[in-house]
């Protein structure tokens, strides 16, 4: 019977993948996903033996996107990955993604592998891009006040503010006008107190024309200083984006 020459010899075993704890790396370095899908997922690889229990943390490491903004504010790493002895399966990583209603153009994150545990090393791909697509089109438009501030006379009984449709005007589009806390004017005895939004703003495919609403001003019979209410936009639709002025200033003049 034939014995194999390099046991009879005592040499030592040629490298195998199974006596080794193995590299680890992401399976591409890049990656995409859309702003409104929700979250992106990226995979990391085992390569080159599945000896032991192996892992490897995911942080991310900068990138254009804003955390908090684009995606949730990390205060340590993203994610932990694990590996059994002898398993070699490919593990996903899911970052979650917020969709901002920005027209901001897309933008990345780089996600690195640290700290690997159970005798793994990091492969050469220890770091991956992950491109976040915008999902609002310039084409569609950009909605924001036509100006930072606005003003009446508490007198006229209303003051008239308006909104900008810029950029593209393809599709229809919405936004709706809420008003909100900050400013100095008494709810209920400057203006009406509004229950929910005061106005809905809508254009058609094409429109680019401004539109304008009315708030109603109640006046109190009062000297008093001028005062303030603060008005935002939210909830843009047909993919419209907020432009830079998506909150304004309205100033009431006293003329008592």
């Amino acid at each position: 019977m034939a014995i194999c020459a390099a046991i009879l010899c005592g040499c030592p075993k040629s490298d195998s993948g199974d006596s080794s704890p193995g590299v680890l790396e992401f399976s591409s370095s890049a990656a995409s996903a859309g702003e409104s899908s929700g979250a992106a997922t990226l995979t990391v690889r085992r390569l080159g033996g599945v000896a032991g229990e192996v892992s490897a943390l995911v942080y991310i490491n900068g990138g254009t996107a804003s955390p908090g903004v684009d995606y949730p504010w990390y205060i340590d790493y993203v994610e932990s990955i694990h590996w059994a002895d002898g398993d070699d399966s490919v593990k996903t990583v899911s970052l979650p993604l917020f969709d901002d209603s920005l027209l901001e153009g897309d933008e990345t994150v780089e996600l690195i592998l640290s700290s690997p545990a159970g005798g793994a090393t990091l492969g050469a791909r220890d770091s991956s891009v992950l491109t976040v697509v915008d999902s609002e089109s310039p084409l569609t438009g950009s909605l924001q006040f036509s100006s930072a501030g606005f003003s009446a006379v508490e007198s006229t009984g209303s003051a008239t503010l308006s909104v900008t449709r810029a950029v593209g005007s393809i599709g229809a589009v919405s936004v709706q006008v809420y008003m909100v806390g900050g400013g100095t004017v008494t709810i209920g005895g400057d203006v009406p107190q509004f229950l929910d939004y005061v106005a809905e703003l809508d254009w058609a495919d094409g429109d680019a024309a401004d539109k304008s609403f009315a708030v109603p001003i109640l006046d109190d019979a009062m000297a008093e200083s001028d005062e303030t209410v603060q008005f935002v936009l939210l909830y843009p639709t047909g993919g419209a984006a907020l432009g830079s002025d998506s909150s304004t200033v309205l100033t009431i003049i006293d003329d008592d």
